[in-house]
């Protein structure tokens, strides 16, 4: 899906024709095509069309999943690396796009070695330089050739060996200049779009060095934390000094921006906006460390049908409630300190947890009392700006719960979901009347209904195609406009930092508590 960030519109740029999903998605600079690494016994790369009405989906079959994906002349061609047999000649392909985009052509052949790596960073501007660099299992430079792409449209592209600098690479960075991060005892960057040149040194070498690309510019992480822009000729540009006790941990190329994800040793975060010669953004979350939260248990003796379960209301300490916050409902009941990170990022956000104690209820009544928890918070006035559910347990009831009342959920989790029957449906199939003859959830489904949106994570064990089928069910059917999917793979293990941190974007987004606010950090 494509999402305008202003108006919220969305359009969509692919759909899966078979079971494979994607690995790697790089957007052109020109923002008009997307290249999508294809999983598969053979990782095709599509470069599929967004904005660009005219243009054709182009399929490079058989490339290497680990290569990469370099888009050059502003997008108008691109370089990959097809997958071989270690035993053959190694190649770099490359394909000039257009209303008659050619067949690729092989722009440079080298022979494979287990012992050494290629790396290649391209510059997107119009025949800009492609550079490629070997070295050897330690991160030592071997060897280093660059040629123009203007060169690529000839029979013979020409490739020019450079002088070969000492230390270990530690990145090769690209966008208008090209910039090798070395480290030798010192941390060094030299630009490579002619002859290396060294261009930045300091003598932080136990330091980690942090850094980003942006235009013809490098900005890294100095000394006392500093962040330092640094132009291609190694003059210093501008100088952004982060607020007391922070540090810089992370820094990414975000359009024509670098954002820098700050932390304090106390467990403070924040991000820094930062573009060329303009003052800094700042962006800064709560302190993880410093955020109490509230639990009061509720609902008890006001469910008259099942008096054993209870609704833990989970807030942070202080906030008013006042029905606007998003509610994250769940089955899951864990103690404060190990909360998940998406859980505390909802908290930080705003949103409330609904913690549902549903272990004393007999699975064939979970769903009514789930309906009977979504009730009585919107009776409370909680949750007027949606409920969304996280379900890592009781997968087949939370499923069940959404196909028979989507009206009532905003957007759901759920991860792994064992099969696709109806959950402590015992009773022989001519007895369930004709809404679920099949005993499956497959037999819930209704054309006229608006389904939330909802992300389901297959495990290993979980039978993968039925998964897509009923995902694809739900896509055809609804009537609304919120997205399901299905992930498989990319989330390894859903308790990591990452993947959280994608859980609670979506749950944010289809709740609508997305709206970052500029607020300076303590001490700016």
């Amino acid at each position: 899906m494509r999402r305008e960030f202003e108006s919220g519109k969305e359009s969509v740029i692919w759909v899966a024709s078979d079971q494979r999903w994607p690995l790697k998605m790089q957007l052109s600079p020109d923002k008009k095509r997307m290249a999508i690494l294809l999983s598969g016994t053979s990782s095709d790369i599509l470069l599929t069309p967004v904005s660009d009405e005219e243009a054709e989906p182009v399929l490079l079959k058989d490339a290497d999943s680990g290569s990469a994906m370099l888009w050059m002349d502003g997008g108008s061609s691109f370089v990959y690396q097809p997958r071989r047999d270690p035993r053959l000649t190694q190649e770099l392909h490359y394909i000039r796009l257009g209303k008659n985009s050619l067949p690729a052509k092989v722009i440079k052949r080298w022979e494979y070695h287990q012992d050494l790596t290629v790396t290649v960073a391209a510059q997107r501007e119009a025949k800009g330089v492609l550079t490629w660099v070997e070295t050897d299992a330690e991160g030592r430079l071997v060897n280093i050739q660059s040629a123009n792409a203007a060169t690529f449209e000839k029979n013979a592209p020409v490739w020019n060996k450079q002088k070969t600098v000492a230390g270990k690479m530690k990145r090769l960075l690209a966008d208008q200049s090209t910039f090798l991060v070395l480290e030798n005892g010192q941390r060094q960057i030299w630009e490579l779009s002619g002859p290396p040149r060294k261009i930045w040194q300091d003598d932080q070498g136990k330091s980690s060095l942090i850094c980003a690309v942006g235009g013809k510019s490098i900005w890294v992480n100095g000394q006392n934390g500093d962040l330092i822009r640094i132009n291609s000729e190694g003059k210093q540009m501008q100088r952004v000094t982060l607020p007391e006790s922070y540090k810089a941990d992370v820094i990414l190329p975000v359009q024509d921006r670098i954002a820098v994800f700050m932390r304090t040793s106390k467990g403070g975060e924040g991000w820094a906006i930062l573009q060329d010669g303009r003052q800094p953004e700042w962006l800064q979350l709560p302190s993880v460390s410093d955020l109490p939260f509230v639990g009061e248990w509720r609902g008890r003796q006001v469910w008259p049908k099942h008096k054993t379960a209870g609704l833990r209301i989970v807030t942070v300490a202080g906030q008013e409630l006042d029905g606007k916050q998003p509610v994250l409902l769940t089955t899951q009941l864990v103690a404060d300190a190990e909360m998940p990170l998406a859980w505390r990022g909802w908290l930080k956000r705003g949103g409330v947890i609904a913690q549902l104690d549903i272990r004393k209820v007999s699975s064939g009544a979970v769903v009514s009392v789930i309906d009977e928890a979504v009730n009585w918070l919107v009776r409370e006035g909680l949750g007027t700006s949606g409920v969304a559910f996280y379900a890592v347990s009781d997968q087949k009831q939370v499923m069940e719960y959404l196909l028979r009342a989507p009206e009532k959920i905003s957007a759901a989790f759920v991860s792994g979901l064992p099969d696709l029957q109806l959950a402590g449906d015992t009773r022989p199939k001519v007895d369930r009347g004709a809404e679920s003859a099949n005993g499956d959830l497959y037999s819930l489904l209704r054309r006229d209904k608006a389904y939330p949106g909802l992300w389901l994570n297959s495990s290993g064990a979980d039978d993968a195609a039925e998964h897509l089928k009923l995902i694809g069910a739900m896509q055809l059917l609804t009537r609304g406009v919120r997205p399901q999917f299905r992930t498989q793979g990319v989330m390894k293990d859903p308790s990591s930092e990452e993947a959280q941190a994608k859980i609670l974007a979506f749950l944010l987004w289809q709740t609508g508590g997305l709206n970052l606010k500029s607020v300076p950090p303590a001490g700016k």
